[in-house]
């Protein structure tokens, strides 16, 4: 899950300040874009579209697209400068849309199980599970045709991406590590050994990376409680945050790039990475099901999905930092991740 931010509405999302030649263009330009997973097997994925007023749009995808529905778990998102990439994982399909109206510009066949999207230059890259019995896969292709260019097998279970000084870092989910691939020659250089399940990485302030790990299981499948947070510099685990615990392996950073939010259940936890402890939650809200996806805006609110336990539509919460909840939008099933436009 690209996971994203910016303001309006009450400082929530992204307002225009300037000219209208300085507005991006179309229907969906400027809001907030919800992925909306759906239920395994039903073909109900969907995209949500909250305007810059606070209005919801619902299956924004069908109706930029004559009514043609997305597929079957739509996991991901990912913002180029000219397309938005949408992955559908159980579908086994990439679209490219167009930024404004969110219409298909083309598509991209013949993954397998495919997680998230990033890009670089005129290449595009795409994580693949493949299986449950294979190694995982990224594929390379040409951003502008949609057209395959490249296979490299990673670790089992390749996931979440993050491109970082020419080096495309694959969370492989399934085990306990992350591929390193140079994108000069798209070969893999490095494996860096992490604590189990690893998730999304990102940048901070100081130039690092910090990766969450869910955790694993013991030989009965239950938890290992061993989730943590992990520093990486130089390809190297410099330091590790056990958490005592296993945890959705999703986070947001605030603007500054030196506070990171992590959910568990429904509750939100705050790490200050320039000291890092776990402590008690910053707050938990008992009205929620369970969290599912998080991102922050610039005004420093939280934005949390509920999947209501993929038993109805979802919703979107807006929570200030200390767990007032401040806005509520409904939006499609199993909402897992937020694009911020």
């Amino acid at each position: 899950m690209k996971y994203y931010l910016l303001a309006s509405i009450t400082l929530l999302f992204l307002a225009s300040c300037g000219s209208e030649e300085e507005t991006p263009p179309g229907t969906y330009a400027q809001g907030l874009l919800v992925i909306n997973e759906g239920n395994f097997g039903a073909g109900n994925g969907s995209l949500s579209f909250i305007d810059s007023e606070g209005e919801v749009i619902q299956n924004a995808f069908a109706l930029a697209n004559n009514g043609l529905q997305p597929g079957d778990i739509v996991q991901s998102v990912h913002e180029t400068e000219d397309l938005i990439l949408l992955v559908v994982n159980n579908s086994n399909i990439l679209y490219a849309l167009d930024k404004g109206e969110l219409s298909i510009t083309y598509q991209i066949e013949g993954l397998s199980l495919p997680r998230y999207a990033t890009s670089a230059g005129s290449l595009g890259y795409v994580s693949e599970w493949v299986s449950f019995s294979d190694p995982g896969r990224i594929t390379s292709f040409d951003l502008a045709t949609g057209e395959m260019i490249d296979r490299i097998n990673v670790g089992f279970g390749a996931d979440e991406l993050l491109i970082f000084e020419n080096q495309l870092y694959v969370s492989n989910s399934f085990e306990s590590s992350i591929s390193v691939i140079d994108l000069t020659n798209f070969t893999e250089v490095s494996t860096i050994n992490t604590s189990p399940s690893p998730g999304k990485i990102s940048e901070a302030a100081d130039g690092a990376l910090w990766v969450l790990c869910g955790g694993g299981f013991d030989a009965d499948f239950n938890n290992a409680n061993d989730g943590a947070l992990q520093k990486i510099s130089n390809t190297t685990i410099i330091e590790t945050l056990t958490l005592g615990q296993n945890i959705s392996a999703n986070f947001a950073l605030n603007a500054a790039k030196n506070r990171l939010y992590a959910y568990s259940g429904t509750s939100v936890y705050e790490v200050d990475l320039t000291s890092p402890s776990w402590e008690e939650p910053l707050f938990t809200d008992p009205a929620a099901s369970s969290y599912y996806g998080i991102g922050m805006t610039d005004d420093q609110t939280l934005l949390l999905t509920d999947s209501k336990f993929f038993q109805s539509n979802g919703e979107v919460i807006r929570y200030g930092l200390s767990g007032d909840r401040q806005t509520t939008y409904t939006v499609g099933v199993g909402p897992n991740g937020m694009l911020f436009r």
